[in-house]
């Protein structure tokens, strides 16, 4: 008997989380495909994180300052949303994740290939529009897709603007 009942409340358990789950299927996204989607690309410093909830879900938006824009409309500021955070519930903190989605660190140099996504910019690519910025000492160079070394920043700004106006 209580094996059939193990068995049913499994058989039931199963069934709900079946209702409930969802998958997302990420594609790989060379630096064209990026291009191609994004309203702009920007390279910018992150200098604020705040949580929000909204009818989508709960996102942190972290500000960048940006230091050029590659092309698009910023301005000096702009804020992107990432799904996901921390969020307060009685007093304890739950934190939201979403695999895949980026997390920023303030004072962290970026260059983001964005998308406009319902009134709020998003990276685009879940995190693939995300190319840290490294200085080397002797100049800063962007680590972008497949590349192990590093590209000068120069000849990264360069790429990233063919890769839009040529597609």
């Amino acid at each position: 008997m209580k094996k059939l009942i193990f068995a049913a409340l499994t058989g039931a358990v199963a069934f709900c989380a079946a209702l409930t789950a969802s998958a997302t299927l990420l594609i790989q996204m060379n630096l064209e495909d990026m291009a191609a989607v994004s309203s702009e690309a920007v390279v910018g410093t992150a200098i604020a994180q705040s949580q929000i909830e909204n009818a989508d879900g709960l996102f942190t938006v972290t500000t960048f300052q940006i230091s050029d824009a590659i092309y698009g409309e910023s301005g000096s500021t702009i804020d992107v949303y990432s799904r996901g955070g921390v969020r307060k519930m009685n007093g304890i903190s739950v934190s939201e994740v979403w695999v895949g989605a980026p997390q920023f660190v303030e004072g962290q140099e970026l260059v983001l290939l964005l998308q406009n996504n319902g009134g709020y910019a998003e990276v685009v690519g879940v995190s693939q529009g995300v190319m840290p910025v490294v200085d080397t000492g002797s100049g800063k160079v962007v680590m972008m897709p497949g590349d192990r070394a590093g590209t000068p920043m120069a000849e990264a700004r360069a790429k990233i603007l063919s890769a839009k106006m040529n597609p």
